[in-house]
């Protein structure tokens, strides 16, 4: 079971653009973001300590 999320998945939860999302993985802007055959994604994890305003460290995630 996939628990990643893609760009697209993670706009439509947060109402920001995809492309500012996708913008800031490539830059190294979106903790947890990588990519994956082309595609972004973003990690679970990740995501939610940064929706929840958790420093992304203390899930073991780089900045």
């Amino acid at each position: 079971m996939r628990t990643d999320l893609t760009i697209a998945e993670a706009a439509e939860l947060t109402g920001l653009h995809p492309e500012t999302l996708r913008r800031h993985a490539r830059t190294g802007k979106l903790p947890g973001a990588y990519r994956l055959g082309g595609v972004y994604l973003i990690r679970r994890e990740a995501f939610d300590a940064l929706r929840s305003g958790v420093s992304v460290e203390k899930v073991g995630f780089p900045s």
